[in-house]
């Protein structure tokens, strides 16, 4: 059961569980399918990122992707939802069978500045952690 609990706390799978995982453990009501989601969606990027790591745009690259209407930022209507592009078709592969809070759970944990929409230096942010385990 400690098991159980401690894999469950610890969201970048590192071994560790840091207060920010913590935290999110105990203050946000996320169910373990919300976390298995996300950590599908994280396990593609990190794919992503080793298979293109030579090329230093990755998350530009991925961002325009996923920015359906080239307005420079991606709302929630466009978050996972084209395969326009290598990056953009494997998250759209990753977040396939995800509920719709899933995908906003997901979407909001990127949106650091709680604006709606997910900016380019946000969703860098979020590579950045994901690819460090963070």
């Amino acid at each position: 059961e400690r098991r159980r609990l401690w894999d469950r706390f610890d969201l970048s799978e590192d071994g560790y569980v840091s207060y920010r995982e913590f935290h999110e453990m105990v203050t946000e009501s996320w169910s373990e399918a919300d976390y298995c989601a996300e950590r599908r969606v994280k396990k593609a990027i990190r794919r992503l990122l080793e298979r293109y790591e030579e090329d230093g745009e990755v998350a530009e690259d991925l961002f325009e992707a996923i920015d359906v209407d080239g307005d420079g930022k991606v709302e929630m209507d466009e978050f996972g939802t084209t395969g326009k592009g290598p990056f953009a078709r494997a998250l759209y592969r990753a977040m396939s069978g995800l509920t719709e809070m899933q995908k906003r759970r997901i979407f909001t944990k990127i949106d650091t500045s709680g604006d709606g929409t997910i900016g380019a230096a946000e969703l860098r942010r979020y590579v950045e952690r994901t690819a460090t385990g963070k």
